[in-house]
């Protein structure tokens, strides 16, 4: 008794020391915070979740609410999704975690208090699915848990990869309520709440813990200042006032357990022990004296009987809490050493609070003794162990000390807990259970049941409750019942599952599940019957409208115009197969079934077969097109497949739909060769053809469009219409589209204008229609253009021609009566110079005079260009010495540079040479206008061969391509097309002939100009001008020129004009010839025929080419050459019909002169044609 005494009386001292070293501060320069931003998971009840109102409430809440209250510190709380609470705890905006567990990854970012909890983390899964013991079982599983986590890790770590993350607890019960989910890991006590209040608890199963978590609260890592407030104030909050919070949340259990009791009722006996012991002790001290011996051999005992002791003892000065004594048992349990206690106080090695150790010596003051103070002290490791603690006054060493008496109950608290949390659980279930749950006495009275029966019944719970069971039962199986309730109840039997029907209280009926058994005590002694009533009637209708449907489907599934077989997965056989698969197949059902899927495709497409086989299985694809499908006598077809999983008889399968596709499959090759040579006779077509939708945007267009108008097609459809066609041509284009529309009319032949990428405009002739849906609605247009530019191009130039030849012809006439003026003009100022000599005062005014009628028979022959008396004579040119010779002629002294680009074998031309020089100098003069402030002109060469199909109006053959390019300010668009036409200008000295003398020179010989221009960039000027058939060098003509113009001989003249005959007459004879004249050819013809008659025969005949309402020098030469062939004769013509002026020999003429002529030009050549005639 004694000892005992001793060791309780020790064990309360001990505690009251460790609740004084408490309470000495350890972070003195910690400045306390005003107040603390906690977060934590809002669905993890009871600790934290989401009241009616949405308000947060649970265990955690009220405990943090008390610690505020304790510390003064203000704290703000937050509840939210777990993974979003990490996520913004680790940015810094909150100061504590709550609900976390502990693992390796967190203790690198937080410092953590002690655990709270312990909370098992378990896997549930559907009742259906079973051999699943733990987490190395849940290979090939989808396994539920909530995002952010610790079992995450958990799983991963075993190889767990299949997870679906859940934003909370609740969200995983609800899934897994819905069927979306069949395995899933929640903490254990929030699952509990949730599977009960979702009432599918019975639906679910659970493994042992795959491990438990323990519930700390943590800080920001490296912040301990802070984790010491937050542990400081939850050491404030007494055991009594933890339980007073649990009791709220997890309710009172309704018996007290063993344990307590006992520890209880040890506790009473232990404070008896103490008093006496301090009455004792009182005693002992009066006869101390008396009995030292003895008192020594006692402490001697004493400290043998508190070194051995079990129990934690310790005794302190009762004023400031000195350790003066300890046992080993203390040491071992609060972690420190003798030396580390002895000396100091239970303050300063924070122990106790100071509040504790006030709790525990205010007793002990005022009453004499404390006992059982419920009290948190903290090991040397930092833990914080629930003790019980006594202590009791006495005098030791002469001073006033307390004995301590230290009795750890931290795993008692934690084995109540956990009892009340499962009390609590077992409440739960109970309450929210969507299964009945009634006991039965042996006299078959309910004496107890939840609300789900009563509601099950028909009747009020109170009502319920009380009532004789089998009444309840339908009479149709009271019987039955009966006689398995006495079976149970004498033992025959220990339980019993069926289903059965009862009666409501209204009459109506309901079948349930009955799961039964008997409830006994320790003894086997029988208590009472344990019923579970789950209401299947739904499950039973559903089973009658099951075998309906089965029937409907057998008979469907026979009679079904597709093929359905139906195979296991895993063997590959077909387990089943419906009338038209086997008649498809060509084998009996019986035959059919248990072949495997091999024996159903070729050879040589059984590896295809058997991928998309295992497609199928992946869920990767549902159907397949074509498929190769053999039939029992070899021969195959083609088969659309449709494939859907199903479970049948317990194995999971493959059912699929065959169609029999040959014949499709047939019609659709067949209609895909017509489409490919519709299509490849589309792109190759010489057309344009394209297509739009409603919204007038191009969506089809064949490759034609490339060549056409420069742009790829898929940048052509992705343009405009609008943007390509010209502006003049939008209003015919939306007059027609809006006809197409409105009354489905077509269009054909409709001329239009588009624009090619490099700027030009191609014309176009259109023609197409709308194009409507089966609904009759508009839906776009097609339509097919041809390419007719060309022929616009060849069209325009014959329009210019026939304008160019009207205007020729009236040129010719103005030009030769024009020429015949100026013959009298010229001639007679060029004889009149002759007379005088240069001495005479008017031989520089006549000099004058004869220079302003050479510029007028300039202007003459530039009418005669372009008119038909402008015939070019032709003889092989060097091309590039014509071209090289004309630039330096026009820019000398000119501010413009000329550049050349010409191809090495550039070939030579078959040209007038002097007209040709014309053509490049008009067109350089051009050039070097259009650059006043200076600049480049280019010309380049290239040797070019013209095709018979070529679309150019010049013949086929060779050609020298001709380009001048300016960098002058260009021609505007508007003006382009009249540049080549007569009298056309812009300049104010120009005359309007320059680019028309181009235009005809070109096309007497044979060949053609064209011009292109941008503003601001310049123009250029392309000539096509005609090779020579082979390359040769020009002969020079080494012909002397006459040195006199005197002569002798007998000439005639013939010219319409008097003016003309009297002048050549009278310069004829100044010349020293003998001359005379007529005024047209019969004349002429007739003097020549009687000079020749009287042997005075004509040594030269000068004749004018044309006269007026008679013979001209043509068809007289013709008639003269007939009767003399050596007579010399001369043409004169200020205008001519033909190429008789060019090609004056071909027509038996020997000589030429062009009218205006001067004397000199006369003089020159009869000389030069009389002195060939002699020869």
């Amino acid at each position: 008794m004694i000892v005992s005494f001793l060791l309780h009386l020790v064990s309360l001292l001990a505690f009251l020391l460790v609740i004084v070293a408490g309470a000495t501060p350890c972070c003195a320069h910690f400045a306390q915070p005003h107040s603390v931003r906690v977060v934590m998971d809002d669905n993890y009840p009871p600790y934290v979740f989401h009241g009616a109102k949405g308000e947060i409430q649970g265990i955690l809440v009220d405990q943090w609410r008390l610690w505020e209250e304790k510390t003064g510190i203000q704290v703000e709380l937050h509840a939210m999704n777990w993974a979003e609470a990490q996520q913004r705890m680790m940015e810094g905006e909150f100061d504590v975690i709550d609900t976390i567990f502990r693992n390796e990854n967190r203790e690198k970012i937080y410092d953590f208090t002690p655990p709270y909890a312990i909370i098992p983390v378990p896997l549930f899964f559907h009742a259906d699915i079973t051999g699943i013991r733990g987490v190395t079982d849940l290979q090939g599983f989808t396994v539920a848990a909530k995002a952010g986590g610790n079992v995450l890790s958990i799983l991963r770590k075993n190889g767990i990869t299949n997870i679906v993350e859940y934003p909370s607890y609740e969200k995983i019960i609800e899934a897994a309520r819905a069927g979306k989910i069949k395995v899933f890991t929640v903490d254990r006590p929030p699952a509990l709440y949730y599977l009960n209040k979702l009432g599918i608890q019975d639906r679910f199963r659970e493994t042992a813990p795959m491990y438990s978590g323990e519930l700390h609260r943590a800080v920001a890592k490296g912040n301990r200042e802070l984790l010491q407030v937050v542990k400081d104030g939850f050491a404030t909050i007494t055991p009594a006032e933890y339980q007073a919070i649990e009791r709220k949340w997890n309710g009172h259990a309704i018996l007290e357990t063993t344990p307590l009791k006992y520890l209880l009722l040890l506790g009473v006996v232990a404070m008896v022990i103490i008093v006496v012991l301090a009455f004792w002790n009182r005693a002992l001290r009066r006869a101390v004296t008396s009995r030292t011996a003895e008192l020594a051999d006692r402490q001697k005992l004493l400290s043998t009987i508190l070194d051995s002791s079990p129990a934690a003892i310790a005794i302190t000065r009762l004023g400031d809490g000195t350790f003066l004594s300890v046992n080993a048992t203390f040491e071992k349990l609060f972690g420190y050493s003798n030396s580390e206690l002895i000396g100091n106080t239970s303050l300063s090695l924070d122990i106790y609070s100071p509040d504790d150790r006030e709790r525990l010596v205010a007793p002990v003051r005022e009453q004499g003794a404390a006992r059982n103070i419920e009290l948190a002290l903290r090991c040397k490791d930092g833990t914080l162990m629930q003790t019980y603690t006594s202590a009791v006054p006495f005098i030791y060493e002469g001073q006033e000390c307390m004995l301590n008496n230290v009795v750890d109950v931290t795993e008692k608290k934690a084995i109540e807990r956990e009892l009340a949390l499962r009390e609590e659980e077992l409440r739960v279930i109970f309450d929210t259970s969507q299964a009945g749950i009634l006991l039965v006495d042996p006299k078959g009275v309910i004496t107890l049941a939840n609300e789900r029966m009563a509601v099950m019944f028909g009747y009020p719970l109170t009502e319920l409750i009380g009532s004789h069971y089998p009444d309840h039962v339908h009479p149709a199986e009271r019987d039955t019942g009966d006689s398995r309730m006495q079976m149970l109840i004498s033992g025959e039997i220990d339980n019993v599952n069926t289903e059965r029907r009862f009666v409501r209280k209204d009459g109506s009926d309901f079948w349930g599940y009955l799961s039964g058994r008997r409830h006994v005590d320790r003894d086997g002694t029988f208590i009472s019957l344990v019923g579970v009533i789950a209401d299947i009637t739904e499950r039973k209708q559903a089973e009658t409208l099951l075998r309906e449907s089965e029937d409907k489907f057998r008979s469907i599934f026979d009679h079904a115009i597709d093929g359905i077989l139906i195979a296991d997965i895993e063997q590959r056989k077909i387990i089943e197969a419906n009338r038209t698969a086997c008649l498809m197949l060509g084998y009996e059902h019986d035959e059919l079934l248990g072949l495997n899927i091999e024996q159903m495709h070729p050879p040589e497409h059984l590896q295809e077969t058997l991928d998309l086989f295992d497609r199928i299985v992946r869920k990767e694809v549902t159907s397949a097109e074509d498929v190769l499908v053999q039939r029992k006598d070899g021969s195959a077809f083609y088969a659309d497949i449709n494939a859907a999983h199903l479970i049948m008889g317990g194995q999971s399968c493959i059912a699929g739909t065959f169609r029999d596709t040959t014949e499709r499959r047939k019609t659709r090759e067949a209609l895909l060769e017509s489409e490919n040579r519709y299509r490849s006779l589309i792109q190759q077509a010489a057309a344009w053809i394209w297509s739009t939708d409603d919204q007038i945007r191009h969506t089809y267009s064949n490759r034609y469009v490339e060549g056409l108008l420069g742009y790829q097609v898929e940048e052509f459809l992705a343009m405009n219409l609008f943007d390509l066609i010209h502006p003049d041509d939008h209003d015919s284009v939306r007059k027609v589209i809006a006809r197409a529309k409105r009354n489905g009319n077509s269009w054909h032949g409709m001329l239009l204008r588009w624009r090619h990428r490099d700027g030009s405009w191609r014309y176009m002739e259109s023609s197409g229609g709308p194009v409507f849906d089966a609904s009759g609605r508009f839906s776009g247009l097609n339509g097919v253009d041809i390419d007719v530019t060309a022929r616009i191009n060849l069209q325009e130039e014959r329009d210019k021609s026939q304008r160019l030849e009207s205007l020729g012809v009236l040129a010719g006439g103005i030009a030769h009566d024009f020429n015949n003026i100026l013959t009298g003009i010229l001639g007679n100022v060029s004889f009149a110079r002759m007379l005088i000599g240069e001495d005479h005062a008017a031989f520089l005014r006549l000099a004058d005079c004869e220079k302003a009628a050479q510029r007028a028979s300039e202007l003459t022959r530039q009418l005669l260009t372009f008119s038909r008396g402008g015939e070019p004579v032709r003889k092989a040119v060097d091309t590039q010495q014509l071209i090289t010779e004309c630039l330096s002629f026009v820019l000398r002294g000119a501010n413009v540079k000329g550049e050349v680009d010409f191809l090495p074998d550039t070939w030579w031309s078959d040209v007038d040479a002097g007209q040709m020089s014309q053509v490049i100098n008009n067109l350089l003069i051009n050039a070097k206008q259009a650059m006043p402030e200076g600049g480049t002109v280019t010309v380049k060469t290239e040797n070019v061969v013209v095709h018979e199909s070529d679309p150019l109006p010049v013949q086929a053959g060779r050609y020298i391509r001709v380009t001048i390019i300016d960098r002058g300010a260009g021609i505007p668009a508007e003006l382009l097309p009249r540049i080549f036409d007569p009298y056309f200008t812009t300049k104010s000295q120009g005359s309007g002939l320059g680019l028309a003398s181009v235009y005809s020179i070109l096309k007497r010989h044979g060949g053609m100009v064209t011009a292109s221009s941008k503003i601001g960039e310049g123009s250029a000027f392309t000539l096509l001008i005609p090779a020579v058939k082979a390359q040769t060098k020009e002969i020079p003509d080494n012909e002397p020129v006459i040195p006199s113009p005197t002569g002798h001989g007998k000439i005639l003249v013939m010219d319409d004009e008097e003016m003309i005959r009297t002048l050549a007459v009278s310069m004829l004879k100044t010349l020293g010839y003998q001359a005379e004249s007529c005024a047209d050819g019969r004349e002429a013809v007739a003097r020549h025929a009687a000079a020749l008659e009287r042997g005075a025969p004509f040594d030269a005949i000068l004749l004018d080419l044309t006269v007026p309402g008679g013979m001209g020098g043509k068809e007289a030469a013709q008639l003269i050459h007939a009767r003399d062939p050596k007579v010399a004769m001369v043409v004169s013509s200020g205008y001519s019909s033909d190429t008789v002026i060019a090609d004056y020999q071909d027509h038996g003429f020997s000589g030429a002169v062009i009218k205006p002529y001067t004397m000199q030009r006369m003089a020159a050549e009869l000389a030069r044609v009389l002195r060939k005639q002699g020869d």
